[in-house]
């Protein structure tokens, strides 16, 4: 009996062994008396797993509607599938209570890798707010900011291709490294091309991420960003918005054998915003007039950061936040979604 087939007959076990999979998993192991197929035969649905023998077996083989006249005759027999149902019931809610489990922790351990809430504590300058809003239990959207000492900080936001748990490790792997390289001095140019290698050699295969990254210093009040396929950086200032002027280089991942990449100084004086965005937040999804089911897009992004910046009374990621559920109205996201955003103060 296989996983996905179409349902059919029951099978009642009498003598010998099987072995259950769901999803290439082994999750029970059936001897004499035990029946399987009953699901797919009673709903006229798809097999819920994967049944084999272990050893010689004798079954008893029902169609479904030898099933059920059976069932109409016998009360023991009724009895005895009531009772295999309810168990099987028992055994996936048991299986699913467990993967909730491991989901939560796995979603807190994410959360916990966010920037801490006073990593800037010492700093006269610069603060920091963080979104971030999974698309499922687990982000493929990370942050970050390092303390470097003598208000210094590296500032990182990425994003690895994909959802979900496999995408945790390349995080932790890229995130591990990336703090290693920075304690070491290496400026945001020369990270990105060591972590490309890094990925490509010791992360799971087949994962890629964008990054930016951004060298805060507080002594020359400036913000040096390179950023690897990621969209750039939004500054405000004075109530206007741009974007900062950076070329991208490649994603991480491939291996490429690049010593730098492309990055660029700009100053920070007081007052000044900082927004680094995924693109999760630039393809929400909104109507318009024109089209019911557009993007915010990046122009999108710019407008409402500016907006926010000039009309909140408080924390502008908030403001920034509703305006972005205010178009988004209701519409289901289609990625995982984060943002950072570093405020220059007096």
């Amino acid at each position: 009996v296989r996983e996905g087939d179409a349902g059919g007959d029951v099978w009642v076990l009498l003598s010998g062994s099987c072995d259950v999979d769901v999803g290439g998993d082994r999750v029970a192991t059936l001897g004499p008396g035990h029946l399987f197929g009953e699901i797919a035969a009673l709903t006229g649905g798809t097999r819920t797993a994967s049944v084999a023998t272990v050893e010689t077996c004798e079954l008893l083989r029902l169609t479904p509607d030898a099933l059920a006249s059976a069932m109409a005759r016998s009360t023991s027999l009724m009895n005895h599938l009531l009772v295999t149902l309810a168990a099987r019931s028992r055994t996936m809610t048991t299986r699913e209570d467990a993967v909730r489990s491991e989901h939560r922790e796995l979603a807190r351990l994410e959360e916990a890798m966010l920037p801490n809430p006073g990593v800037f504590a010492g700093s006269p300058r610069f603060r920091h707010e963080v979104y971030w809003r999974p698309l499922t239990y687990a982000s493929g959207d990370f942050c970050d900011i390092v303390s470097l000492g003598d208000d210094r900080y590296l500032a990182a936001l990425g994003d690895v291709l994909g959802h979900g748990a496999p995408t945790s490790l390349t995080i932790g792997t890229t995130r591990g490294q990336m703090r290693e390289l920075a304690d070491q001095g290496v400026s945001p140019s020369g990270i990105l091309p060591r972590l490309d290698r890094h990925l490509f050699r010791h992360g799971p295969p087949g994962m890629h991420v964008t990054l930016v990254l951004a060298l805060i210093d507080g002594a020359t009040s400036t913000a040096t960003i390179a950023t690897a396929g990621h969209p750039p950086p939004i500054r405000c200032r004075g109530g206007s918005t741009s974007v900062i002027d950076v070329a991208p280089g490649p994603l991480l991942g491939y291996g490429l054998s690049l010593e730098d990449y492309p990055s660029v100084t700009v100053d920070l004086v007081e007052g000044d915003s900082l927004l680094f965005y995924t693109d999760g937040i630039a393809e929400v999804r909104i109507a318009t007039p024109d089209d019911d089911d557009a993007m915010l897009g990046d122009e999108g992004v710019l407008r409402l950061f500016e907006d926010a910046c000039a009309t909140a009374d408080g924390s502008v990621m908030d403001a920034l936040v509703t305006r972005i559920s205010m178009l988004q109205n209701m519409r289901p996201s289609d990625d995982d979604m984060a943002m950072l955003l570093l405020r220059v103060a007096g």
